[in-house]
Parts: C-alpha cells; sequence; structure tokens
C-alpha cells in the first residue's frame, strides 16, 4: 500500500517513483533524473482571476513529435 501512495502522488504531481533493491541502483537512476531533467520544458501562464475547473479541464496541449510526454500540473494560489 504505500508503495502504491507513493506512486499515485508521483503520478498526481507530475512526477515519477524509483524503487530500489539496493544502493548499487543509484547510479543509473541519477543518470536517469539528470537526462529527463535536461531535457524538460516548462509552460506556463497566469490568469487574472482563478479559473474554474471546468475552464481549466479545456486547456490542451499539443505537440508536433510523438516522442515527448506533456505533464499538466494545476496550481491554484
Amino acid at each position: 500500500p504505500v508503495d502504491a501512495n507513493l506512486e499515485t502522488l508521483s503520478l498526481q504531481t507530475g512526477g515519477r517513483l524509483f524503487n530500489l533493491a539496493g544502493t548499487a541502483e543509484l547510479a543509473e537512476v541519477y543518470a536517469t533524473i539528470n537526462a529527463e531533467l535536461r531535457s524538460q520544458y516548462l509552460l506556463a501562464f497566469s490568469t487574472e482571476r482563478r479559473l474554474q475547473d471546468k475552464e481549466l479541464s479545456a486547456i490542451e496541449v499539443e505537440l508536433d513529435t510523438r516522442n515527448l510526454d506533456v505533464r499538466t500540473v494545476t496550481l491554484n494560489r
């Protein structure tokens, strides 16, 4: 259950969970994280007013290539 909760939390927040059997796997995990961080882009926007859930769900991001993943995170302040 703990791993399932961590997996759910990581997916909801745009992250990933790495399950390690031991420290020998750390170098590979660090290399994976490093490669992902060096290839990320952030697209952000702000509005004058807080958007409703219906308005937020209507926002779409389209890519020209199929080799990329789109992760969305919504922050309402």
